[in-house]
């Protein structure tokens, strides 16, 4: 029986002229599962005045497993990164946040959440001495001083410590020319973790 005379039987005194049809079209796409690294990213993050954070960030799990369509699996980058937008942050961090990926209504996430951990403390600023290091100094090439100031942002319960330690920086000589006289920013080599450089004094370059 063709549909026409289906649903002409089926309405009583109503005439059926025609029965318009359409199609679906479905798009069936292999499941894979994939494992992916977590990274966060504290660039929305801020802290009180005078609190930094003092420790490594550390996340647990450090990854997670995404079940899904293949191609939106394979077109995903190699870590997921975990949103942090916390304002005026005092004291220790320890929370679970949402892993956020596009697409989330067709994958499967293991876990769904992850653990976010870091420390926070008392920041300090700090003016120190810095050597400048002249073990390649071209002939005929000189600076005004030996030691410049700097000031950095640090834990306070590393105060002590970095007050005492000895800190070098260099210069780029490379760039100023015979009969030049310049301003150079110095480079400090291997500053300490967790401490920031806030300032730096130039230092007056002359080669002859």
């Amino acid at each position: 029986m063709s549909m026409l005379s289906t649903f002409a039987s089926q309405v009583g005194n109503l005439r059926v002229n025609f029965v318009s049809t359409d199609s679906i079209r479905i798009h069936i796409e292999e499941t894979t599962s994939r494992e992916f690294k977590l990274a966060v990213d504290l660039s929305n993050t801020s802290f009180r005045k005078d609190f930094g954070r003092i420790s490594p960030v550390v996340i647990l799990p450090d990854s997670v497993e995404l079940t899904g369509p293949k191609n939106i699996i394979k077109s995903l980058p190699d870590s997921i990164v975990l949103p942090l937008d916390q304002k005026k942050i005092d004291k220790n961090f320890r929370e679970q946040i949402e892993v956020i990926i596009p697409n989330s209504e067709f994958i499967k996430r293991n876990p769904p959440v992850a653990e976010v951990i870091f420390e926070v403390g008392n920041m300090i600023e700090m003016t120190k001495w810095v050597k400048l290091k002249n073990d390649a100094l071209n002939w005929g090439t000189e600076f005004e001083s030996d030691s410049i100031q700097a000031v950095f942002k640090l834990a306070q319960r590393d105060g002590e410590a970095f007050a005492v330690s000895k800190i070098s920086a260099e210069l780029d000589l490379s760039i100023v020319k015979k009969g030049e006289t310049r301003l150079l920013i110095p480079h400090i080599e291997e500053l300490p973790r967790w401490i920031e450089l806030i300032h730096i004094d130039s230092v007056k370059v002359k080669r002859y």
